[in-house]
């Protein structure tokens, strides 16, 4: 009988043992998951991390851990090492507001890699070596706004980047390499977006709205630093919000017919550092003229402007401002729109005074038998001269930024 009183004591006490240190067991790992690693601090709503090559993941900041706050920041990894991405870890974390990874070494982001993250806001991956992004990468976010994926390594959009996020108003992709959109790329995005950056690739065309009922509220459209020589009215048809476009750094020459024409709201329209010839007034319909505000035009190859009541300088009665710098006026022709310019409610802006990283206002004096009136001068008059001109008096502004003078002038306005 004492024998077995003592058996089930020692059993007892055996049990409780195991007991107490499975509990513990369990109450230290659950504690480390909680913990953020050592690549991360918290500052406020704030955990920035640096050199994590998991990022995200079971194997560094386990996503519990991110509780304690809603702003993530991850800086560098060593270049020689993959970062990584485990979007089984952190899916439907809600507290996520905003995400920014920067100088990383990831190279692509698979679809649903944010699903069900309902109060994700924003999500910058800048200089992340991005080489391709799959379809649907953001998808069902209701309350996403702004996506930046600037200064990767991007070569083409052929996919929607997000599907059924309502709020979205901002896509940055500028200075990535990209050479290809298909008209496919926004479908997705056209019905909230408001704003679209494709400065610093290697585009010469533009996407497209084939849906005709679709809705498009697109309102600013970035395409400086590219590879464009014309402009077509296709690429900018349905776009009844459209309001701004960029075109500067380019290399267009023609500009077809009413290219604007599905684009009564357009104020603002940037062409500096082209080859065109001429204001070309055509890309408007007439009764579009009065809704335009804002011009650049300057580092052309205009020789010679239309003064007369036809020109474009009356046409445009309720243009506010026009930058024309850089232009190979002739000097007669020069002086002319400078006189209209100062008897019309007209301000010339990125002139030498304002900014004298631009090209001065130079002139080309013209030959004493020199009488061809300013607005009949053809493109190939004195090409000689025009491209003496260019050579000696074009100069770039000292920043590549695409916020230059004369965007600062119109969109600060």
């Amino acid at each position: 009988m004492y024998d077995r009183v003592q058996s089930v004591m020692w059993l007892t006490i055996i049990v409780v043992i195991v007991s107490i240190v499975v509990c513990r067991g369990v109450t230290d790992t659950t504690s480390n998951y909680y913990d953020l690693s050592t690549y991360c601090k918290k500052t406020g709503e704030t955990i920035k991390c640096k050199d994590m090559i998991h990022i995200i993941s079971w194997f560094n900041l386990h996503p519990l851990g991110f509780r304690n706050g809603t702003n993530l920041e991850v800086i560098g990894t060593d270049p020689r090492k993959r970062a990584y991405l485990n979007p089984e870890s952190y899916r439907g974390m809600h507290n996520w507001k905003r995400i920014r990874i920067l100088d990383t070494n990831l190279d692509h982001l698979d679809p649903y890699s944010f699903e069900h993250m309902d109060n994700l806001e924003s999500a910058h991956f800048i200089n992340t070596g991005l080489e391709y992004i799959m379809a649907n990468i953001f998808y069902d976010l209701p309350k996403l706004r702004e996506v930046i994926l600037t200064r990767n390594r991007l070569i083409a959009l052929k996919f929607s980047v997000s599907n059924k996020c309502p709020m979205f108003k901002l896509l940055d992709v500028g200075d990535n390499k990209i050479n290809f959109t298909s008209d496919e790329s926004f479908f997705f995005e056209i019905g909230s977006i408001l704003h679209i950056n494709l400065n610093n690739n290697r585009l010469y065309t533009s996407f497209k709205n084939d849906m005709q009922h679709y809705p498009d509220r697109i309102r600013n459209l970035w395409y400086s630093h590219n590879k464009f020589t014309e402009l077509r009215a296709d690429w900018f048809r349905l776009r009844k919000n459209l309001r701004i476009v960029n075109f500067a750094y380019n290399q267009i020459e023609y500009v077809e017919n009413n290219t604007f024409k599905d684009n009564p709201n357009l104020h603002t329209i940037i062409l500096s550092y082209n080859k065109l010839t001429t204001i070309p007034m055509s890309l408007l319909p007439a009764n579009f003229y009065p809704n335009l505000k804002y011009l650049a035009i300057d580092h052309n190859w205009i020789m010679g402007l239309d003064t007369t009541k036809k020109g474009p300088l009356k046409l445009l009665t309720n243009l506010k401002k026009i930058s024309l710098a850089g232009n190979p006026f002739y000097c007669s022709c020069f002086q002319e729109v400078q006189n209209q310019i100062n008897h019309l409610s007209l301000q010339e802006v990125c002139s030498e005074k304002e900014t004298p990283e631009h090209t001065r206002d130079l002139c080309i004096i013209e030959a004493e038998n020199y009488n061809t009136p300013c607005h009949l001068i053809p493109a190939s008059e004195n090409a000689e001269n025009r491209e003496n001109f260019l050579e000696e008096n074009t100069a770039l502004p000292v920043s590549f930024d695409s916020m230059y003078c004369a965007l600062a002038e119109f969109i600060n306005a």
